[in-house]
């Protein structure tokens, strides 16, 4: 399998469940909770140059204390990265996902007004970019053609380069 060649077993991967994105982000969490991970952080899977030290900035965070959410915003009005704690001895997740805008500008202010009605702090990290359009492929090609960028996702950049050729 596809998995199996980046090194992920079979055991790693769990099903998504559900009919809308919503409802598939928020049994993550629950499935998670359930098999006792906490604190959990979803992130996009449109992001092949988030710096590592976001997701460690969001555990840290969800480390204060189990009353919080933590959203890193997408620079679109989205949000690329989301984290919970588990209450102790509860799976319950908070409703972060029911009437929630997706994938338009107002995704992330939903979000932050959801968590705001559950009760619970929001903490959010440095905002980054995910790819949704051609802008955002452009500027990913760019970086990933920059010194900076140099290493940051060969196996993005490798079928970036193949598909467009290379910058």
């Amino acid at each position: 399998d596809s998995f199996g060649k980046i090194g992920v077993n079979q055991e790693q991967l769990i099903p998504q469940r559900g009919s809308d994105f919503g409802s598939r982000e928020r049994n993550v969490f629950e499935d998670l909770f359930r098999a006792g991970f906490s604190p959990v952080v979803i992130v996009g899977s449109d992001i092949p140059t988030l710096p590592a030290r976001f997701i460690a900035e969001a555990i840290d965070r969800l480390g204060i204390s189990k009353n919080r959410v933590v959203l890193g915003p997408a620079n679109d009005g989205g949000y690329y990265l989301i984290g919970l704690t588990a209450r102790s001895g509860n799976i319950s997740v908070p409703d972060l996902f029911t009437d929630i805008r997706w994938s338009t500008k107002w995704t992330l202010a939903d979000t932050k007004t959801a968590a705001k009605q559950c009760g619970l702090n929001i903490d959010l990290i440095d905002e980054w970019y995910d790819i949704d359009n051609e802008n955002d492929l452009n500027r990913l090609r760019n970086e990933l053609a920059s010194e900076d960028g140099a290493g940051l996702a060969p196996a993005t950049k490798r079928v970036i380069d193949e598909l467009f050729g290379v910058i």
